[in-house]
């Protein structure tokens, strides 16, 4: 698959700041830079393109990427969506692409996310405290041998991504 550099939003928000660093300065900024974002990024594991996404709403949802990188059911999304967030928008995108979406509810977060509603939909894969790293890595490589997907999409909170992030360590470059 053609993986994407970075969703929509990034572009925009790169923009968006290069206009206002040029505005301080007083001229424009021309010097080329390595884009990165703690937000999205890809990585390779064991064979398996990963993505990870701090996305909580259909709004900020980059559809087009969506449908190019995260479609048909040799793609896995785990998503971590508390109740608060927007779940039911996003799961209808992500259903849209075809996409395998299973949960991962994160426990021991001082009771501000609850995942009442990944309980009862089903689509529970596992659930993980929020710092244990070393649980949500066995998780995804179970995932991996369970779904064989080209491509996993890891969507959810900014907990949920530092989640991956720790516990991806060896392979997260950014």
């Amino acid at each position: 698959r053609s993986l994407p550099a970075y969703p929509a939003w990034f572009e925009v928000n790169d923009r968006l700041a290069r206009s206002a660093v040029a505005a301080h300065l007083g001229h424009e900024v021309t010097s080329e830079v390595e884009l990165a974002s703690p937000s999205f990024g890809w990585v390779e594991y064991n064979g398996t393109h990963i993505a990870y996404d701090a996305i909580i709403n259909a709004a900020s949802a980059d559809r087009e990427l969506y449908r190019e990188a995260f479609t048909g059911p040799r793609t896995l999304i785990l998503a971590s969506l508390p109740d608060d967030k927007d779940r039911d928008g996003l799961f209808k995108q992500f259903e849209e692409t075809g996409a395998t979406v299973r949960e991962i509810a994160l426990s021991g977060t001082r009771g501000y996310l609850h995942y009442e509603k990944a309980k009862l939909e089903g689509r529970l894969l596992a659930e993980v405290a929020f710092n244990d790293a070393w649980a949500f890595r066995k998780v995804l490589k179970d995932a991996i041998t369970e779904f064989k997907p080209d491509v996993i999409h890891i969507a959810g909170t900014q907990t949920y991504i530092r989640l991956f992030k720790l516990a991806f360590s060896d392979i997260y470059r950014r």
